[in-house]
């Protein structure tokens, strides 16, 4: 499915969301960091 990644060794999931990430734009990219920010300190909460 993710052949065109030259990674090796990586795992399927890092590789399904470098697909998600990739063509976004800054902004995205932006947004996306401060959600996975508040959703990592929300989960270190618990």
């Amino acid at each position: 499915m993710f052949n065109s990644f030259e990674l090796e060794d990586v795992p399927e999931e890092v590789a399904r969301i470098n697909a998600l990430l990739m063509g976004r734009s800054a902004a995205q990219l932006k947004m996306v960091e401060r959600l996975l920010a508040t959703l990592f300190e929300e989960l270190d909460r618990r």
